[in-house]
């Protein structure tokens, strides 16, 4: 018996040991078992997805062989000659038909050369549900998806699905662009571009949507975010051109909330640039709007036609409906001024039943009117200029910020790229220093991506 003891510790050492080693084993089997695909125009007659020449087509996978942490690759073709672009069309639609999965434009060599576009009627990517899956182009392409129907997203993400990450992709040359569905959680879109649409972002009920380094552009409704639970959106450009036609300064606006039927939801914007070429910049629309509120932090607004924030529905009490710090926001006049604004409003809170809920600190606002139900101050270390209105809630007195650009003489009748060119840090001495936006133009925020 003693000597049993004594030997005790010593095979239990050993059976631990011995375990750790096959749980290791195992994991290794389990990572060497994930295979490649491959998607492409093949050459072979097997056509199994195990090899670029007997690759599938796009809307020939076979999804009984695909399993979770699989990767599907797309290919974009070999360099031909030099200087001259190679452009690869693939008709979709790509119906995800497994969890877990990476599918990817290839970066090996002699099938990472081409633009690739997946072109086709109505959604031409669905997720149909699945979770878990990643969906990207290359360091050097993005993956083009173009095309669709009128009223269907191009792009579908739905039926509960979580986890999702879009990375290096463009939509455009569509009638709606993307749809983040009822039910789905934590979908991540990451140097995503979607532009030229009707729609070009439907947040429609989903949970914890984050956009980063995302531009969304030319749309009739950049975003619209219809109950959708605490969206994020960081390093964010929305805007509209003189490419977006009727769509330019008229109409438009960069995002549209309305909060859930229960519940509450505070969308997030971080170091993102609001405009130019829009009619509003946030709207909180009366329906469910007292479910809804707004954080924003070191962002920059850019000559929005009408409003800059219209924030219009009471909030419920104790919650807090507004909360700006270092918000930096211009508005151009316009000359004529539009018969339907008294002039361009930088802010119009409407808050009856629970005025605390509304904090603007350490902001700039130039231009415009301030339309803030009632006297009280929104909070400290505001500076605002040429405004008109209820001032008072702003700050106690009018002060030039001393923008390094001149924007004295900025109307309405700006360019589009006059207005994006224009540079809002302060110049030495300004009297707002420490205030507004981190992000003071444009190019700043674009250079920041990557």
């Amino acid at each position: 018996m003693e000597e049993n003891s004594n030997r005790r510790p010593g095979m239990f050492k050993s059976l631990l040991i011995a375990s750790l080693l096959a749980l290791a084993a195992f994991g290794s089997v389990r990572a060497a078992s994930a295979s490649t695909y491959y998607i492409g125009s093949a050459t072979g007659t097997v056509r199994d997805g195990t090899s670029f020449e007997n690759a599938w087509s796009l809307n020939g996978i076979d999804w009984s062989k695909v399993q979770p942490g699989d990767r599907i690759e797309i290919d974009c073709g070999k360099q031909r000659t030099p200087g001259n672009g190679l452009y690869i069309n693939y008709n979709g639609p790509l119906k995800v038909g497994k969890d877990g999965i990476t599918i990817a434009l290839s970066e090996q060599p002699d099938h990472n050369f081409g633009n690739v576009s997946i072109v086709g009627s109505g959604s031409i990517i669905d997720l149909q549900g699945h979770s878990n899956v990643t969906i990207q182009g290359s360091k050097n392409n993005r993956l083009n998806l173009q095309g669709g129907s009128y009223g269907v997203p191009l792009v579908l993400v739905d039926a509960g699905a979580k986890n999702v990450t879009f990375n290096n992709i463009n939509i455009a040359y569509c009638n709606f662009g993307m749809r983040i569905g009822s039910g789905t959680q934590n979908v991540v879109l990451k140097n995503v571009d979607i532009g030229g649409a009707s729609t070009g972002l439907h947040l429609q009920g989903s949970t914890g949507t984050v956009c980063s380094q995302v531009t969304i552009h030319d749309n009739l409704q950049n975003v619209y975010a219809e109950g959708a639970v605490n969206p994020k959106f960081d390093k964010c450009w929305l805007y509209n051109s003189d490419k977006a036609g009727r769509f330019y300064r008229q109409g438009s606006y960069a995002a549209m909330f309305t909060g859930p039927s229960s519940g509450f939801t505070t969308p997030a914007f971080t170091n993102c640039v609001i405009g130019p070429g829009l009619e509003t910049g946030l709207w909180f629309y009366p329906s469910y709007g007292s479910n809804c509120g707004l954080t924003m932090k070191d962002s920059l607004f850019i000559g929005c036609a009408g409003y800059g924030i219209r924030k219009e529905a009471s909030i419920a009490s104790g919650q807090q409906s507004i909360n700006l710090n270092s918000v930096t926001m211009f508005q151009a006049r316009t000359s004529p001024l539009p018969s339907y604004y008294p002039q361009e409003v930088s802010l119009r809170f409407f808050e009856s039943s629970n005025p605390a809920a509304e904090v603007v600190s350490n902001s700039i606002v130039y231009d415009g009117f301030v339309n803030v139900f009632g006297t009280r101050l929104l909070g400290p270390k505001n500076y605002q200029y040429r405004t008109l209105g209820q001032t008072m809630t702003l700050s106690a007195s009018q002060n030039d910020p001393k923008f390094k650009s001149d924007v004295s003489n900025i109307t309405g009748a700006a360019t589009f790229s006059q207005l994006r060119d224009l540079d809002f840090s302060l110049q030495s001495g300004s009297p707002a220093a420490g205030s507004g936006s981190a992000v003071t133009s444009v190019q700043q925020l674009l250079n920041s991506f990557q």
